[in-house]
């Protein structure tokens, strides 16, 4: 949920970002859509048993996913939750094998995958699996994992000419940094809401 509340925070920078694919400045309400719905399942929980948490995620990012973001989003959501929805406990390798899964169902997901995206984050923290799996602690994996994403959305006007000109970075990309902030925030014991 922390996740959702600092995107939600920073909903309306990632909307003045928005220009790519179309500058319609609705990815930061379209990917807030998509974590809401994910918490409002998650607070409806009644057994929190982590496949049932898992699914909960799942069910609810696909419910509310909206607009290409929002979309690309839920299904990063989706290869997670999939990927690990038979284990009762999660370890920090059990969570970059998710990072894997994300990777792969996103992009099977979109017909002409564009680099320089929220595709592109996922895709380069996957490529970090074997530091990320090596990591003593969450803390430490969501630090480290905050700091690649952060450094890959720098990059995404080098990949994307549109980004490029406008002279902004992809706000899809921004949006997932903020929700790996957000976890980062949680693992570090900022618990409020």
């Amino acid at each position: 949920m922390k996740g959702a509340e600092n995107l939600l925070a920073h909903r309306d920078e990632i909307n003045a970002l928005n220009v790519f694919p179309v500058p319609d400045g609705d990815t930061g309400s379209n990917m807030s859509s998509t974590m809401l719905e994910a918490c409002k399942y998650l607070e409806n929980l009644t057994d929190e048993k982590l496949s049932n948490v898992l699914a909960a995620i799942k069910r609810g990012t696909l419910m509310g996913a909206r607009g290409n973001s929002g979309v690309i989003l839920s299904q990063i959501f989706r290869g997670f939750c999939e990927t690990l929805s038979k284990k009762s406990k999660l370890t920090v390798a059990d969570f970059v094998k998710g990072i894997k899964g994300a990777k792969e169902t996103a992009y099977k997901a979109v017909l002409r995958p564009v680099e320089g995206t929220i595709l592109t984050v996922i895709r380069v923290l996957d490529e970090h699996s074997k530091e990320l799996a090596n990591l003593e602690s969450f803390e430490a994996l969501f630090e480290k994992m905050e700091e690649i994403a952060l450094d890959t959305v720098k990059k995404t006007p080098s990949l994307l000419p549109k980004l490029r000109e406008a002279n902004v970075v992809d706000a899809g990309a921004k949006g997932l940094y903020y929700i790996i902030q957000g976890f980062k925030m949680y693992a570090l014991g900022d618990t409020s809401i």
